[in-house]
């Protein structure tokens, strides 16, 4: 048996693979995992995100679904140039990077995404 609820209570981990060109795009979609036609009725939450320029934005397309959503960590995957600093909704915030894998890594992020984030991180070359 697979009971979904207690799934939905567990932290969001956000993957980005940005292109060889430095940018990702995607949507993020969400609903209570019941209802019949979320969508026709507008129960639903739905993020754009866009990744170019060192920069990740997640924006609220839709909020109609009242849900504890939590975002625990986010990786970038693809950077170029080694990573100096991180800024997440305009503070700065711990993070690792692994050069050999060029991945950006932001743990133990306790963020509510309604409303969206914004990260910005700086490279400098290898």
């Amino acid at each position: 048996m697979i009971i979904f609820g207690y799934s939905r209570k567990n932290r969001f981990e956000i993957n980005v693979y940005l292109s060889k060109a430095g940018n990702a795009s995607g949507v993020f979609y969400w609903d209570d995992g019941v209802s019949n036609l979320p969508y026709t009725t507008g129960n639903y939450n739905q993020y754009n995100m866009t990744a170019s320029n060192n920069n990740l934005r997640m924006a609220e397309d839709r909020y109609g679904y009242e849900a504890d959503m939590i975002l625990g960590s986010i990786q970038v995957r693809g950077i170029r140039g080694k990573v100096v600093s991180a800024v997440l909704n305009n503070i700065d915030f711990k993070f690792s990077y692994n050069s050999e894998h060029k991945i950006l890594v932001l743990d133990n992020l306790n963020l509510p995404l309604k409303g969206g984030f914004s990260l910005n991180w700086k490279t400098a070359p290898f």
